[in-house]
């Protein structure tokens, strides 16, 4: 079982002058690309007592999760943000003033009456007291289940974060206690100040740790201790909307690693399980919005097998 915590936002398109909403934010998008795999997925978040709020509560009701806990704040709005496209590329204008933050391990701690092969976190937390008090609460679990597995997704947003080594530090603590993390070539750059990859990846990972780099169009990359490898894209598909591309490969990810353990991997495993990802990331830049384009695993294995 993997549990997914962090925020909901809603993500507002136009479309011909109307805008049209769809259910978002990185680790909810996570999670449900988990569940449509026919992974075993569960949720904790939070939204206001709003009309948004009750748009994602209506959309979350629609996905088969194994169980989720939402927290609805009263007298709070919901996060949303403005997506502006261009040529299936996406850009996030975020209004900050909702609730995504305000997330709580006791709460959270509702999903956790089984104990879970992997928790995985969102950042947009990390800026607010709230959200870093949320995230000490789950390494205090983590100390004493040692079964379960901290995964990580920097997802960084520059208009987000503090500038410079302050913004740089939230996220390094989280890395130095995860086991699995995900980072765009991008990302990692801005963490470790590498341009090349391959060199980002040894110095931003840490021994027994699993990092996932995303390269876009490019495929994928990974780094576990010895075992390390590009892994190229298969057959291109011209992207309607990529908004929920890293957020699919990574569902996929987290999907294939649930219930194993890392050291157990070879590298033709690895690689194998990466072009799956690749190829999950991919399907899912095919309609507008995240959700409505995630694949299911016989989707995947009949892209794999046409290219």
């Amino acid at each position: 079982m993997i549990v997914c915590a962090g925020e909901l936002i809603v993500d507002c398109f136009n479309e011909n002058g109307n805008t049209v909403k769809a259910a978002g934010g990185a680790p909810f998008n996570v999670a449900a690309g988990i569940s449509l795999l026919g992974g075993e997925a569960c949720f904790y978040g939070a939204v206001g007592d709003d009309e948004n709020g009750e748009f994602m509560l209506s959309e979350i009701a629609k996905l088969p999760f194994s169980k989720t806990q939402i927290d609805v704040i009263k007298g709070r709005h919901t996060t949303y943000s403005e997506v502006i496209s261009e040529n299936g590329e996406r850009s996030f204008r975020f209004h900050r003033d909702g609730v995504d933050y305000l997330l709580s391990f006791p709460s959270a701690s509702l999903l956790l009456d089984k104990e879970p092969s992997i928790i995985h976190l969102g950042s947009l937390c990390l800026p607010f007291p709230e959200g870093r008090q949320f995230v000490d609460g789950v390494y205090g679990y983590l100390s004493s289940h040692p079964n379960t597995r901290l995964s990580f997704d920097v997802n960084y947003r520059d208009s987000m974060f503090p500038e410079g080594e302050e913004g740089k530090r939230l996220f390094l603590d989280v890395i130095a206690h995860a086991d699995i993390v995900k980072v765009t070539e991008e990302e990692l750059a801005y963490l470790t100040g590498e341009v090349d990859v391959v060199l980002g990846a040894r110095r931003l990972s840490s021994t027994g740790q699993l990092l996932c780099v995303s390269l876009g169009s490019k495929g994928s990359f990974f780094h576990l201790d010895e075992l390390e490898g590009f892994v190229p894209s298969l057959r291109a598909l011209v992207p309607v909307d990529t908004t929920g591309a890293g957020d699919s490969f990574l569902s996929y990810v987290l999907f294939a690693l649930d219930g194993r353990e890392l050291r157990s991997f070879r590298h033709e495993e690895l690689f194998d399980l990466f072009e799956r990802a690749n190829a999950c990331g991919a399907l899912a830049t095919q309609k507008k919005g995240a959700l409505s384009s995630f694949p299911r695993l016989s989707e995947v294995e009949g892209y794999i097998s046409r290219s």
